[in-house]
């Protein structure tokens, strides 16, 4: 009976640890087709900057701008995800020099409505998807190096 219950916890544990691989695997896909998909580049004229309050301390600066894709000018609008700001005061000295920039659209071909201006690689995803292959990889070798004991005794 112990036996039962120690395999179906080790099953169980193996199981959550693939479905969250999955997640994550999936969650890295989707990002790396994102970025992978805003193949083409523009010149971006912004129209208008704001500072948009996240939460009480995080402060993030958005652009509201237009480009030319494929002989139309396409409007969009990017929230840059970095860097947050703690306050409004320091997002407004950071808009000031970002202003001065000479700034870039990434756009689909296909879909040139689908645009912005901060294009980075998912490292993250990434790193979190190598990270749970690991842990899904040691539950997976675990259990054949218990299998193995097992029959050794």
């Amino acid at each position: 009976m112990l036996t039962r219950v120690k395999k179906n916890t080790w099953k169980g544990i193996f199981l959550l640890t693939a479905l969250i691989t999955s997640f994550l695997g999936w969650k890295f896909l989707y990002s790396y087709y994102t970025y992978y998909s805003l193949s083409e580049r523009a010149s971006a004229r912004v129209l208008e900057w704001e500072i948009e309050e996240i939460t009480k301390s995080k402060y993030a600066i958005a652009a509201v701008y237009e480009f030319e894709a494929q002989d139309k000018v396409m409007m969009g609008r990017t929230l840059f995800t970095r860097p947050y700001f703690p306050n409004y005061y320091s997002a407004e000295i950071n808009l000031e020099e970002w202003q001065s920039f000479a700034w870039d659209v990434w756009y689909q071909v296909k879909n040139p409505k689908k645009s912005t201006m901060e294009h980075l690689f998912p490292y993250k995803p990434g790193i979190h998807f190598l990270l749970a292959l690991g842990v899904c990889g040691y539950f997976l070798w675990l259990n054949f190096y218990m299998r193995k004991l097992s029959i050794a005794y």
